[in-house]
């Protein structure tokens, strides 16, 4: 099933803690945040310790997010801000109060073009009184709260924790905000308005001391490692200079630390008979339980207190925390890949849910990383209402090379594993005989878990035949299987069905809505004719497959002699090709060329196909890959041309601008977001061959 979150969509502008870590909790549950950062970047990410350039620090606490760089002081950019709240759920802002006013971006401004939108702002003082344009950060909030001045030891300068209390809570505090706000929002139709303090958060988090004062007048103190209400409970130095922090929050556990102790004769002392007067007579009671745990070493006085049942832990180093049996057994610690620090270790959501939790699907983002993909989405035209939680397919991967493996071959599909094809199309229709229609489902299912990443496609029976039905029921929601190229897809309607049918069984298996991809293929004169109207039919769709084969319909409906270069195929390979352009999609598939034995025919033939426009091509022989991956690989001129496009672009949105222009070409979002593929297609390759 999606992620509690799944659908929602958050834009975030904050810096350092407090706003980002509201953000990255949404995310991890699934939401999709907008992270709006100025050119310069998040403060964040000029903090220690730094790899590469990036921000340890920053990168914790802005997983699985995605950067849009926006000049803010630009009209243009405010404006593209405007545009993206009015489709969003969520703004999370964390300026000093005002400061968003001025620029027509507060929440007046944001509400007046989105009435349902959440519009959460963190900040020190808070939105109202006569601090709000106070500025605060940890330090200053923990000082002012009150917390600092019941840390450390009595009448001594207050010692600040070593976590930062403000900004954490404050961010606790904004996430119960948002996604209280966000139930409003769905129940009622319009989202609320959250005023979030960090000054008032330490507050509440101050609950017994807040209490105390409130009551009774008293005025809290710092109290060291003691506790306010309990003893003992705190830490005790043991025999080795370790540290054992030790709670008996009732009388049953006293009762068990001073036997462990050998102290059981002072359990009858009326001095220490309760709770209340266990505290009120403190002194006298450590001066004999401490010098007790002196006398042990730590790790065996934990061992006996664990074993009576007691509360303890010794303090920890952060080294003794990650290599812990239990932290590893609960596997706190995951790997991830980050695009500049490789693979590096990341702490985990605390939060585990019994399924479709919090997880890191997305390292913390590249300083605009996702601009032009963002502006893309807000450029682009819909294609079909769509129900809020179904984001679409997203793109095809770039692939220059798809290879047709029949599905119930199992030495080809075991041989095709080690093959450089960029792409497997495992086939259930032409290859298979009937007979063996089952045992081919059966394969790709068992197969296609076997490969990493978007490379295994299937190509199922005709949608309008029992097989057909049959294939797709086997295989979406298989792991592995990264979309479906459909054959000989010809109207608009077919489209539509095998959408529908794909969606039923989305739903029913708790999928996401709209995630499995589909490719139509080009194999008729119809198809040619309304390839613009199938390639915009559904979400789904992500891209465009020439099929003009030597004894298919394409070639019997041109009553030409076949030739992928004569003037009636070339028109139609061009015309697929123009369609799905016009679509913006920058992956089309040119068909296969059948003579296996004709190399120079191939290569020629591949050279025409990429003049053309085609980024890649099905194939019917493990011999032609190494041709097809070479042919349709960019020049060094291209990859120069798609560097200075990208360079340009990202100035130009730093501006807040959508488009630009190089070498007197406009360059608009999709051209951009293009050129980032393909150079990032060109490093994974030269990684694979």
């Amino acid at each position: 099933m999606p992620q509690p979150l799944a659908g929602i969509r958050v834009i975030e502008l904050a810096n350092f803690i407090a706003g980002p870590l509201c953000g990255t909790l949404l995310a991890d549950m699934g939401a999709d945040v907008v992270k709006i950062e100025p050119p310069k970047g998040d403060m964040g990410r000029a903090m220690p310790p730094q790899r590469k350039g990036e921000s340890v620090s920053f990168v914790a606490l802005n997983r699985n997010k995605r950067s849009l760089v926006l000049d803010l002081k630009q009209p243009a950019a405010r404006d593209i801000l405007l545009k993206l709240a009015a489709k969003s759920d969520v703004f999370l802002e964390a300026y000093r109060p005002g400061a968003l006013e001025k620029m027509g971006l507060g929440s007046a401004d944001v509400k007046a073009i989105n009435p349902k939108i959440v519009y959460t702002s963190v900040s020190g003082f808070g939105q109202t009184g006569p601090y709000r344009r106070r500025a605060g950060v940890n330090l200053i909030i923990e000082a002012f709260s009150g917390a600092l001045s019941v840390t450390g030891e009595p009448d001594k300068m207050p010692t600040r924790p070593g976590i930062q209390t403000a900004d954490v809570f404050g961010a606790l505090f904004a996430t119960y905000a948002t996604l209280a706000s966000l139930v409003g929002a769905e129940r009622q139709g319009e989202g609320r308005i959250a005023d979030v303090s960090l000054v008032e958060a330490s507050i509440a988090a101050a609950a017994w001391e807040a209490a105390d004062y409130l009551a009774t007048g008293n005025v809290p103190k710092a109290l060291g490692n003691k506790h306010r209400l309990n003893a003992p409970y705190q830490l005790f130095e043991t025999r080795d200079a370790r540290y054992l922090a030790i709670g008996t929050p009732n009388d049953q556990l006293f009762e068990k630390l001073m036997q462990v102790l050998g102290l059981a004769e002072h359990v009858s002392d009326p001095r220490f008979a309760s709770y209340a007067s266990r505290k009120q007579h403190e002194a006298p009671l450590l001066a004999v339980v401490e010098p007790a745990v002196r006398r042990r070493a730590a790790e065996e006085l934990e061992a006996a207190l664990l074993v009576a049942g007691l509360p303890c832990a010794r303090v920890n180093n952060f080294k003794e925390v990650f290599d812990d049996p239990h932290i590893v057994a609960r596997r706190v610690v995951n790997d991830v890949d980050h695009p500049r620090l490789g693979r590096m270790k990341a702490v985990r959501n605390p939060v585990l849910l019994d399924r479709d939790g919090p997880d890191l699907h997305r390292p913390s983002p590249v300083l605009g990383e996702h601009s032009e993909e963002i502006l893309r989405e807000l450029t682009a035209r819909a294609r079909r209402s769509r129900r809020r939680n179904n984001p679409g397919a997203g793109p095809m991967p770039l692939a220059r090379s798809f290879l047709y493996v029949p599905a119930n071959r199992e030495k080809f599909l075991d041989k095709a594993i080690g093959l450089p094809a960029d792409a497997l199309l495992l086939d259930l229709e032409d290859s298979v005989p009937a007979a063996q229609k089952p045992v081919a489902r059966a394969a790709v299912r068992e197969f296609a878990p076997k490969i990493p990443g978007d490379r295994v496609w299937v190509r199922p029976n005709a949608i309008d035949s029992d097989l057909g039905r049959a294939d797709l029921d086997a295989i979406v929601g298989v792991r592995g299987v990264a979309g479906i190229f459909a054959p000989k897809v010809e109207t608009r309607d077919e489209v539509l069905l095998w959408d529908r049918l794909i969606e039923e069984l989305e739903r029913q298996r708790g999928l996401t809505v709209g995630a499995t991809k589909f490719v139509p293929s080009i194999e008729s004169a119809r198809g040619v004719l309304f390839a613009y109207e199938l390639a915009t039919a559904a979400r789904r769709v992500v891209s465009l497959s020439f099929g003009g084969a030597r004894d298919g319909d394409l070639n019997t409906d041109l009553g030409c002699v076949w030739s992928l270069d004569g003037p009636e195929m070339l028109h139609a390979r061009q015309h697929t090709l123009l369609a799905a352009r016009a679509a913006r999609f920058d992956t089309p598939l040119d068909g296969v060329f059948a003579d296996v034995r004709d190399a120079p025919g191939f290569e020629r033939d591949t050279d025409l196909s990429r003049r053309l426009g085609y980024r890649g091509r099905k194939l019917i022989h493990p011999g032609q890959i190494e041709a097809c991956n070479r042919l349709y690989r960019p020049t060094a001129a291209e990859l120069d041309y798609y560097g200075r496009v990208l360079e340009a672009f990202d100035k130009a949105v730093a501006q807040g601008s959508a488009s630009t222009t190089v070498d007197g070409k406009m360059i608009d979002v999709a051209m951009a977001q293009a050129a980032r593929r393909v150079l990032e297609a060109d490093k994974a390759w030269t990684k694979t061959g």
